[in-house]
């Protein structure tokens, strides 16, 4: 991985998502971008490399000035490469140029969780995940010392999924004591498995997750989503891991996408990898 983007809007919980990105950052060696966007349409996108300063038409715009220096002062005395860039574009847009144009990686965005009217970007969080082809790391609050050792898989155990999983280690590096659990949830629709075919697709990914601990559990609910916000509740894992993969179209008309709404509604933060 070698370059992160980050949004922020300065409220607290953007401020949370880029502390998490740089800790990021800081264990792979990958540069940071830090993406904030003005609300007036008459701003021009400026970006930051060298020269620490920001030169912005509006006088009230000093204090994203200082700010943003606060974070790229911060960054360099983590050993952090950083770049700022503001931009006056509507917001998914401007994430998505970004993205093609940066080559980056990753995307870390904050969103407060169950009350998603009250997310840093609402459900642009949601539009974020649905228009690009990166993982996407959403943090619902303070991450107090960056240690993942507790994590869920909530998978359908598709084949492809096992390179969502491998993709997701390493993209996290969890502590050596860490526990994983693999959970896929039985809702008795048309579209799940045998239990037994289940379990033993489970089984096999728990030798996956080897040398870390690991469980795996089928999960009985009526919905997908209702069966993984339970399990989260049950288990209070430092992250949710979910592939956001292409649906065929009839499952689209049938079951919502999982992944998108518990980006918006867990408590916990979520990876997303498409």
């Amino acid at each position: 991985m070698k370059k992160i983007l980050t949004l922020t809007d300065f409220s607290d919980i953007a401020n949370h998502a880029i502390e998490a990105s740089l800790t990021f950052a800081k264990r792979h060696n990958a540069d940071l971008e830090i993406y904030h966007v003005l609300k007036s349409s008459d701003h021009i996108m400026y970006e930051l490399d060298a020269d620490p300063q920001l030169f912005i038409r509006n006088r009230k715009n000093k204090v994203i000035n200082t700010k943003l220096d606060g974070w790229r002062q911060k960054a360099i005395d983590m050993g952090v490469n950083v770049h700022l860039i503001i931009g006056a574009v509507d917001l998914v847009h401007g994430v998505i140029d970004i993205v093609n144009s940066q080559n980056i990686d990753l995307i870390v965005m904050g969103s407060t969780g169950l009350d998603e009217s009250d997310s840093v970007w609402g459900t642009t969080t949601q539009q974020v995940i649905k228009s690009v082809d990166i993982p996407v790391l959403v943090i619902k609050s303070e991450m107090t010392d960056y240690k993942i050792d507790d994590l869920i898989f909530a998978s359908n155990l598709d084949i492809e999924e096992r390179d969502t999983f491998h993709s997701a280690m390493k993209l996290l590096i969890p502590s050596e004591d860490a526990i994983i659990h693999f959970v896929s949830i039985d809702t008795s629709s048309f579209f799940s498995q045998p239990s037994g075919l289940m379990n033993s697709v489970l089984k096999e990914f728990e030798e996956l997750a080897k040398p870390y601990k690991s469980d795996s559990t089928f999960y009985s609910d009526y919905s997908v989503n209702a069966g993984i916000r339970h399990f989260l509740e049950d288990k209070n894992p430092d992250i949710l891991i979910m592939s956001n993969k292409d649906r065929s179209l009839i499952k689209k008309l049938f079951t919502p996408n999982a992944a998108i709404d518990l980006a918006g509604t867990a408590d916990c933060p979520v990876l997303i990898i498409k």
